[in-house]
């Protein structure tokens, strides 16, 4: 059974928001606040999904690469943006991150 396909596009919409939080706090992207987002996560589907994301990331993957892996749920405009942002420091991925969450809104 998968049990991905419950994962909507509302909750990688919340895990964009929680993670630019996170990045914000914690001055960069570290493992303890992919954790943290995944312990809060609306469905056992999703908190899979991050903790994938996290085992990718502790494996040396950057993030965008970490979310290619899954491209059900993350597209090729999505894991562009994070590609690019990642060059830039955390301060772009955070805003990257905001961004990629408003532009699933208005989807």
């Amino acid at each position: 059974m998968n049990t991905q396909c419950d994962i909507t596009r509302d909750d990688i919409g919340l895990f964009c928001e929680q993670m630019a939080i996170m990045i914000e706090l914690n001055s960069g992207l570290k493992i303890a606040a992919i954790e943290e987002v995944a312990a809060c996560a609306p469905s056992p589907s999703m908190k899979n999904l991050i903790c994938q994301i996290r085992d990718e990331l502790c494996l040396g993957n950057s993030f965008s690469d970490a979310c290619k892996a899954h491209p059900d749920h993350f597209d090729g405009f999505f894991c562009g943006v994070l590609s690019e942002a990642e060059g830039q420091g955390s301060s772009a991925l955070r805003m990257a991150l905001e961004q990629l969450a408003n532009h699933l809104r208005k989807l």
